[in-house]
């Protein structure tokens, strides 16, 4: 286990779960172009209270439970993606676990279903936690675990 003061070091992927959002084992990748950290989801709806009612992950995903979570505090931003395109979206709270710690993260919602990884952890979350980044590296965590 790392000391308080030292940095921990992690590869360009990983595994972590969200167990608040019913995901484990999910490869994330580690994004330092990409400000704020996106989940893949398939459904994120407001329901008739108001409420934010999203499916993580889909079909394909070992993880897929298909299951809707129900959030009364959420956010949206305004979210400009690596090709120049804004859209609005959702944002929702939740901890993403790396084996040993877990740390608060907030993800914006989206359709990364044509994407390699459902999971894109960006440097928002890296700078605050103080992560160093070793990209010749994948699964650090997971090694360590």
């Amino acid at each position: 286990m790392k000391s308080k003061n030292e940095r921990l070091t992690i590869g360009r992927s990983d595994m972590a779960d969200f167990p608040g959002l019913g995901v484990f084992s999910v490869e994330v990748k580690i994004d330092t172009g990409a400000y704020n950290s996106s989940i893949h989801c398939v459904r994120a709806v407001r329901n008739d209270d108001g409420d934010l009612e999203v499916v993580f992950l889909d079909p394909r995903h070992p993880s897929y439970t298909g299951e809707a979570h129900t959030f009364s505090v959420f956010g949206q931003k305004l979210v400009r993606s690596s090709n120049g395109q804004s859209e609005r979206r959702f944002v929702v709270r939740a901890s993403i676990v790396f084996p040993g710690r877990s740390y608060p993260i907030d993800l914006t919602l989206a359709n990364r279903g044509d994407m390699r990884f459902p999971v894109l952890i960006g440097r928002k979350f890296l700078k605050k936690n103080g992560f160093l980044i070793d990209p010749r590296r994948r699964n650090v965590l997971s090694k360590d675990a």
